[in-house]
């Protein structure tokens, strides 16, 4: 199981925070899951590997899907 996954972490949240958790093994972007959607403040995307993430000033956030762990 990945530390990611949600058996792993909602019971570490507490809160609204993560309320709903969206869980993902790949994602272009966890901001694309979460853009134009309706879900409530707290939700929380998350994912083992993005390809077209996005950061600050359009720096781009992409994972490596080979790194090691």
């Amino acid at each position: 199981m990945s530390d990611l996954e949600p058996e792993a972490v909602q019971p570490l949240l507490r809160g609204a925070f993560g309320v709903p958790y969206l869980y993902a093994t790949e994602v272009t972007s966890t901001q694309d899951v979460l853009a134009g959607s309706d879900h409530p403040h707290g939700a929380l995307a998350v994912a083992e590997h993005q390809t077209a993430g996005r950061g600050r000033s359009g720096r781009t956030r992409c994972s490596r899907s080979d790194q090691e762990e």
